[in-house]
């Protein structure tokens, strides 16, 4: 336990966030952002049988989704959530079949309506990011607009799940040089 007596130790911490959503044309306010999941990943796993023996290597690696929640806002204009979101559908290439437009949600439309997504990680005292996540490749999932109930007066969220094909992290390492991890991440 003689690390927690450092005095230069600076745990992170969970709220010292802003993620970057900001497409083409869309975008979500940093500001409306209540919380987000950081990039995680799984290692599969590979099955060798030999004679009387198991032999377990590793597999693919998968990047699992992250999900993030919105405050929905009416006031002004451009913080409304759910128009945006809505927006962003749209701009995916999703169209209601009543219009005659008829179009499908495509992987290059989805990528330019949501940009390149960035979870950015502070220190405590502020300033440039001490670590930024990179997903790669990321299109939206899922939505939820949340419930509507008399009985409540909390405020009306928003929860969207992203899929993305990988993610990098960037940090800054002793001397103060930002470097990508894995290193053959490009920014």
């Amino acid at each position: 336990m003689a690390f927690w007596q450092e005095n230069n130790l600076q745990p992170k911490r969970s709220y010292r966030f802003t993620l970057s959503v900001k497409g083409a044309s869309t975008g979500i306010n940093e500001f409306l952002v209540e919380k987000v999941s950081k990039p995680s990943f799984s290692v599969g796993e590979s099955e060798v049988k030999y004679l009387n023996h198991t032999f377990w290597y590793p597999g693919r690696v998968t990047w699992n989704d992250i999900t993030f929640t919105i405050i929905d806002c009416l006031v002004p204009a451009d913080a409304n959530g759910t128009a945006e979101v809505m927006r962003m559908l749209e701009k995916s290439g999703y169209n209601i079949p009543e219009r005659g437009d008829l179009k499908t949600v495509s992987k290059a439309s989805s990528l330019d309506a949501l940009g390149q997504i960035k979870i950015h990680q502070y220190a405590s005292e502020g300033g440039a990011p001490m670590e930024t996540w990179v997903l790669n490749n990321a299109w939206i999932k899922d939505v939820k607009f949340g419930d509507l109930d008399y009985g409540s007066e909390d405020m009306q969220k928003i929860d969207i799940t992203l899929k993305y094909d990988n993610a990098y992290i960037q940090v800054l390492d002793k001397g103060g040089t930002k470097v990508n991890l894995p290193t053959g991440a490009k920014s």
